[in-house]
């Protein structure tokens, strides 16, 4: 087996060190290219509800850690149905944003806070305006929708629909850095394991430590001598 010679592997890297900057910023500007040009941006809007095992009709003077905890047990349940397709497609059909899967999907994610009795609810779309339209659908439809299912329970929104500046993905800053890490991996790689397959002796020093053999004496290249004299107008006799 051939053992990898670090300071080897270091000293090849170092002197090509042009060569990986090159690549790593070539591959960071490809990454970044394509992120911006070729990868359809995705914008965010969210809001808050909260969760309630009591329906509003009742009026109670004190809330127990009964119902509190009631109320905790069904957040899970809660969130699942603002996830589920019908309710979706009926908030797209009241916002009145054209339902196309391909051209303007609709993503719907929650987020339940432990321990508490609010959800946070976050809908992802290829244009910030719609997806504030479709968040404002569901915030107006949901308390109504849940109800409806889960009798003697209630739901309110305790923040109302933003959205959210800036795109939620892809993120080209992390797309870069990727990129550029990529890049430099590959030509680290693409060095080393060329540096290794070289068995090309190229001096005295190279010999003595590759394969652990005292040099004696050397043979001067003629031809080298050759060439050096017709360069200073020499034939090499006195």
């Amino acid at each position: 087996m051939k053992e990898i010679d670090l300071f080897k592997a270091l000293k090849t890297l170092w002197n090509r060190k042009w060569w990986i900057l090159a690549v790593s910023l070539g591959s960071a500007l490809i990454a970044y290219l394509t992120t911006a040009l070729f990868m359809t941006p995705i914008y965010r809007s969210s809001f808050t509800v909260f969760v309630n095992n009591r329906s509003e009709s009742v009026t109670t003077q004190q809330i127990t850690s009964t119902d509190t905890s009631a109320a905790q047990s069904l957040t899970q349940t809660y969130a699942a149905l603002i996830r589920n397709q019908t309710f979706i497609q009926d908030a797209v059909h009241l916002s009145g944003v054209v339902d196309d899967d391909k051209k303007n999907p609709v993503t719907v994610s929650t987020r339940v806070y432990q321990g508490t009795q609010l959800i946070d609810v976050y809908v992802d779309m290829t244009s910030s305006e719609n997806g504030k339209k479709v968040a404002d659908a569901m915030a107006e439809l949901a308390p109504e929708y849940i109800a409806g299912i889960i009798e003697g329970t209630s739901m309110k929104v305790v923040s109302r629909p933003v959205a959210i500046p800036g795109q939620q993905w892809p993120s080209k800053a992390s797309n870069t850095m990727i990129g550029a890490v990529a890049g430099f991996l590959l030509i680290s790689m693409i060095l080393i394991i060329s540096s290794l397959l070289d068995v090309r002796v190229r001096n005295i020093t190279e010999v003595e430590n590759q394969y652990g053999i005292p040099i004696m004496g050397s043979i001067p290249s003629f031809e080298a001598q050759e060439k050096n004299n017709r360069r200073h107008g020499t034939n090499g006799k006195r």
